[in-house]
């Protein structure tokens, strides 16, 4: 409390010599003050960028698969890279799904993998397909 700490004050006679002349441990005080408020300003900077950080990472794991990070979904073996074949990852409505199999094969000019459609993950109303592409069609 203020009244224990009054009570209990005592003056710091190495770092503030009570025979320095008063400008000085004016200015001194002034100084250490100036430099806990500098010091206070980057912490609290530093805490509300780590505040939205955690706020951004919450959003992306909550959102839908449109918008959140797949990395917690997509493990190594749904990923394939070489010279020539590449790896998408689509999103599709749960009730397209049956088109989107129809059909994935026939949406990008030939450059599609025949039969590479494999379901990654399903969640709510939407299902993530791993397609694999040609790169050089």
């Amino acid at each position: 409390s203020v009244s224990t700490y009054m009570m209990s004050f005592e003056w710091n006679k190495a770092k503030y010599k009570p025979e320095s002349p008063l400008r000085e441990l004016v200015d001194a005080i002034s100084t250490e003050l100036s430099a806990m408020e500098e010091e206070l300003r980057v912490m609290q900077s530093e805490y509300i960028t780590l505040g939205h950080s955690i706020e951004s990472h919450e959003r992306q794991k909550q959102g839908n698969l449109n918008v959140r990070d797949l990395a917690d979904l997509v493990e190594d073996k749904h990923v394939i890279s070489s010279k020539h074949l590449t790896t998408v990852f689509v999103v599709v409505p749960r009730h397209n799904e049956k088109d989107f199999l129809g059909a994935y094969e026939h949406l990008a000019n030939d450059s599609v993998v025949p039969r590479s459609a494999e379901k990654v993950h399903e969640e709510g109303e939407q299902v993530l397909y791993r397609v694999v592409l040609f790169k050089n069609a």
